[in-house]
């Protein structure tokens, strides 16, 4: 993978999931913020593939995404089948923590997560305290799975 390519994805259900490693996840936003590329990611599981088989706009939600995370095992397993041999779990609280750092380190803009359109509210149940207390500047980072913003 290469800032210049797409990433690749791994076909699931119908719902492409980006075959990565947490590294091609952080180095993919580290380039969109470097751009100003305008682009989001869905951390998915499981749950968001079986959901989307029934909820068109879940569907166009992913498939609209920059990168679709694989948050699980059985997804990261299911890519490694399809022939995406170094796809790793990227979960979602952690691939935050490490934004949050890079963000810091950099001098970047913060990250932040929204579970849908509209104004930016910090997240009701934040994984950790750090993610809680950052200020909304601008929007990279959205998660369309459930747990983190109830």
């Amino acid at each position: 993978m290469t800032a210049q390519s797409p990433l690749p994805r791994a076909r699931i259900m119908g719902v492409n999931v980006s075959a990565i490693t947490m590294a091609d996840a952080l180095r993919t936003v580290e380039d969109w913020i470097g751009r100003k590329a305008q682009n989001y990611v869905c951390i998915t599981g499981v749950h968001g593939v079986i959901e989307s088989q029934s909820d068109p706009k879940l569907m166009a939600i992913h498939e609209g995404a920059g990168m679709a995370t694989p948050d699980g095992m059985p997804l990261v397993w299911m890519a490694r089948k399809l022939g995406y041999v170094g796809t790793e779990r990227v979960y979602g609280p952690e691939l935050m923590l490490r934004l949050s750092a890079l963000s810091a380190q950099k001098g970047l803009p913060p990250v932040l997560l929204r579970r849908r359109a509209g104004p930016c509210r910090a997240p009701a149940r934040a994984p950790h305290r750090t993610l809680s207390r950052a200020r909304c500047r601008r929007h990279v980072l959205t998660t369309v799975s459930t747990g983190l913003c109830r």
